[in-house]
C-alpha cells in the first residue's frame, strides 16, 4: 500500500493553529475533537480547489500518524485506480483499524458513482464541507505558509505576492517552495526586490 504523498517539507510539526479558520469554525471544532482517535468509519472533506483541504489532511496526519491514510485528491485516485480499487482499499483500511480520509472538490453524492457500495462507504463516515477563505486572509495565509517552511515573510512582501501573484491558493505550495529554495541558495532574506528577481516580475 503506497501512501499518497502530501507535499512540502515543514520546519516544525503542524497543528490546527496553522489553519486559518475563516468560516470553518464548526468544522475545525469537530476535527479538533478527533485529535485522540480518528473515526474508524472514515472522514471526507469536500471543498473547492485551494480551500485548505490538503492542509487539514496534513494536520490530521501529523496528529494521527499511521492511524490514518489520506487519499488526496480522491479525483486522482478514482481516475488512476477506478471505483472498485478505491472500494477495496477502503475496506482494507477499515479492517486494519486505519481511518481513510478523503479530500475532494465534490461531495460523495455528487460523483455519479457507478458502484453503489463505494458511494455508501464514502457516506458512511463523517462528511464535512470546507468553506473557501475570503481573499482578505490571503496575506496571512502566505505568512503562515512561509513560517511553516522556516522563512520569515514580511507584511509588505506578503501583500505584494497577494496583489501581484496569488489568486489561487492551490498554487501556494509551489510558490513557497520556489522562494524557499532561492532564499537558501542565495542566503538572502525575502524582500520585494528579491522576490521580483526570483519570480521574474
Amino acid at each position: 500500500m503506497i501512501q499518497q504523498p502530501l507535499d512540502l517539507a515543514f520546519s516544525r510539526p503542524l497543528s490546527f493553529d496553522d489553519f486559518i479558520v475563516g468560516e470553518n469554525e464548526a468544522l475545525l471544532a469537530r476535527l479538533k475533537n478527533l485529535e485522540n482517535d480518528p473515526p474508524q468509519t472514515g472522514l471526507y472533506l469536500a471543498g473547492p480547489k485551494g480551500s485548505g483541504k490538503t492542509l487539514l489532511l496534513q494536520i490530521l496526519k501529523a496528529y494521527h500518524q499511521d492511524k490514518v491514510f489520506c487519499l488526496d485528491p480522491l479525483e486522482s485516485w478514482l481516475a488512476e485506480h477506478g471505483e472498485l480499487a478505491v472500494f477495496a482499499l477502503f475496506n482494507q483500511l477499515i479492517d486494519l483499524g486505519i481511518c481513510p480520509i478523503f479530500a475532494s472538490e465534490k461531495l460523495p453524492d455528487q460523483w455519479g458513482l457507478t458502484l453503489p457500495d463505494l458511494k455508501s462507504r464514502l457516506l458512511w463516515g463523517s462528511v464535512y464541507q470546507v468553506q473557501p477563505l475570503d481573499e482578505k486572509f490571503y496575506p496571512e495565509v502566505l505568512q503562515k505558509a512561509a513560517a511553516r517552511a522556516g522563512m520569515s515573510l514580511p507584511p509588505d512582501v506578503a501583500h505584494f505576492l497577494y496583489t501581484r501573484m496569488l489568486r489561487d491558493l492551490s498554487a501556494l505550495p509551489s510558490l513557497i517552495a520556489i522562494l524557499s529554495q532561492a532564499s537558501l541558495e542565495s542566503k538572502r532574506r525575502l524582500t520585494v526586490p528579491f522576490v521580483k528577481e526570483v519570480l521574474g516580475v
